[in-house]
């Protein structure tokens, strides 16, 4: 099976079928040249690599403000929005699409944005594996959550944390 399909992908185990959750289909889309040169100038800055130890905010945002994970920014226009009106909160856009991510990295370089940063994996690892308890005060979720078996899968990960 190939990596287009992974979101897709059933393991059989021991006690039946398995299917993975992920939080998202990856989708293909034109990576505009603006949202290209967005990513590549402003990722190492912007962006949070995702690896499996929890998030230290103070030291990412250099403040102790709280912080909002946001989960599928699409385009990212309302994410820039929302952080350029509250200043005071730190956010965290979790998004898998590139176009996605360079669109929202040229937001932030636009609006001057300092209290936004983006984790490019997918929110299930992140949420089980980067965020300490009690650490988030709030969640957006603003997709359109097609598989109620995903959606559980997303809720019963923060959970598990």
């Amino acid at each position: 099976m190939n990596n287009d399909n992974k979101n897709n992908e059933i393991t059989r185990k021991s006690d039946g079928i398995h299917r993975e959750i992920h939080t998202f289909v990856l989708r293909q889309g034109h990576f505009t040249a603006s949202e290209r040169k967005a990513y590549e100038e402003m990722h190492e800055e912007f962006c949070v690599p995702y690896t499996e130890n929890i998030l230290d905010f103070e030291k990412i945002f250099g403040n102790s403000n709280p912080v909002v994970v946001e989960i599928g920014f699409g385009m990212g226009k309302a994410t820039a929005i929302i952080a350029a009106n509250n200043p005071e909160i730190n956010y965290i856009g979790i998004e898998v699409h590139k176009p996605g991510v360079g669109k929202l990295l040229g937001e932030i370089r636009d609006r001057g944005l300092k209290n936004l940063r983006i984790i490019e994996h997918d929110a299930m690892e992140v949420l089980k594996n980067q965020l300490a308890d009690g650490s988030v005060s709030a969640f957006h979720i603003f997709f359109i959550i097609k598989n109620v078996t995903s959606s559980a899968g997303l809720f019963s990960a923060r959970e598990q944390i």
